[in-house]
């Protein structure tokens, strides 16, 4: 199966919360372009550093995560903004993202992504969070219903 890759966008937290407030336009807000890895399975978007030098994140805590290495690695829990177009509207959330802080990670991590033209990992949690899932036909993100309980 190829890989899914969806461009979208990474927000410095308090422009993105600016903007769900209705305070920034999409334009006023610091941003970097990124191209996500979709569909891997990934509980927790990563987003790697070098990606993040003009973006504010609110760092929250260390935590350990295993996946891409041997063993549980030390990454940065930190909220972001999270954004992608679907049907030509900016969908915006802000959550919880990992952010590698080993650099062996960062390395093994570039060349995971760079294999697929990618940036960093959107996962399931972001997915669920911009209330997007895959498109079977076109591969492209696709509003989900919300659905009240």
């Amino acid at each position: 199966m190829r890989p899914i890759v969806w461009n979208g966008w990474v927000i410095d937290y308090y422009d993105a919360l600016a903007f769900l407030k209705k305070e920034k336009e999409w334009f006023e807000t610091k941003r970097e372009s990124i191209k996500f890895l979709v569909d891997t399975g990934a509980l927790r978007t990563i987003i790697p550093r070098r990606l993040l030098s003009n973006i504010k994140p609110l760092d929250i805590k260390e935590v350990y995560a295993q996946g891409i290495c041997d063993k549980p690695t030390k990454f940065m829990l930190s909220h972001l903004g999270i954004a992608l177009t679907v049907d030509g509207e900016h969908i915006v959330s802000i959550h919880g993202v990992l952010i590698p802080l080993e650099d062996e990670v960062e390395r093994k991590l570039r060349g995971v992504l760079g294999a697929h033209n990618a940036d960093a990992i959107l996962g399931l949690i972001s997915m669920d969070e911009l209330h997007v899932i895959v498109d079977e036909k076109t591969k492209k993100p696709k509003l989900m219903p919300l659905m009240i309980l």
